[in-house]
């Protein structure tokens, strides 16, 4: 497994020529996207989020948003360690993050100001707001949209072929629970017929029986 100075230092070098794989098709923009998105899966993103690491140094005093990440899933874990899986699953918790935030900070606001707080209706409304503007974003800029999320994925294969991470580590809930459900060892019944010899006991030999009633006689 490699360090979180090998990783940091392997992303570093590897963003730009990522970047540059995508000129012919998106031209400098692509290229300083792709690029943007390679540093940031590496650095931000990377899959050592689940750990005390320099990804979560990073964030600052914001980096008690991967708190309950860290919590729930343990080191190289599926969700985390795994192609795809991990970078969509980091995506995902950090929207509903931000959003959580956002809702706390309007209800601390409406309190303090004394307004009413948000109500469903609002959030139906904010929803249907947003939709039309994301589909639009990714009808115009598909191909930059694209780029970003192949180099923040690009980035996650790069730190998990430095791992060589053959097999990731399942969530410690599901780890306790088929722990909980593995059969425990079986024991061995003795067969009928045969003596059944306690450990350090040694058997007696026939010679030595031998000897000794000879003596005895």
């Amino acid at each position: 497994m490699a360090s979180g100075r090998s990783h940091d230092q392997a992303t570093r070098r590897l963003a730009l020529p990522y970047g540059l794989l995508w000129a012919p098709w998106l031209g400098l923009v692509g290229v300083a996207v792709a690029a943007l998105a390679f540093l940031i899966g590496g650095l931000w993103l990377s899959p050592d989020l689940d750990t005390r690491s320099r990804a979560t140094q990073r964030w600052g005093p914001l980096g008690w948003l991967w708190w309950p990440y860290r919590r729930v899933l343990s080191h190289r874990s599926l969700l985390s360690h795994s192609p795809v899986i991990g970078t969509a699953g980091r995506l995902i918790y950090l929207a509903l993050a931000q959003l959580l935030v956002a809702l706390m900070a309007q209800g601390v606001s409406a309190l303090a100001s004394g307004s009413a707080p948000l109500r469903r209706d609002d959030l139906a409304a904010a929803a249907q707001t947003a939709a039309p503007w994301l589909a639009n974003l990714w009808q115009q800029q598909r191909p930059l949209i694209l780029a970003a999320l192949l180099g923040l994925e690009a980035s996650s294969w790069l730190h998990l072929l430095q791992d060589g991470d053959p097999m990731p580590r399942w969530p410690r809930p599901l780890s306790a629970l088929a722990r909980s459900l593995r059969p425990g060892p079986r024991r061995r019944r003795p067969q009928p017929g045969r003596r059944r010899f306690l450990p350090g006991r040694q058997r007696s030999q026939p010679g030595r029986q031998g000897g000794r009633s000879g003596r005895q006689n």
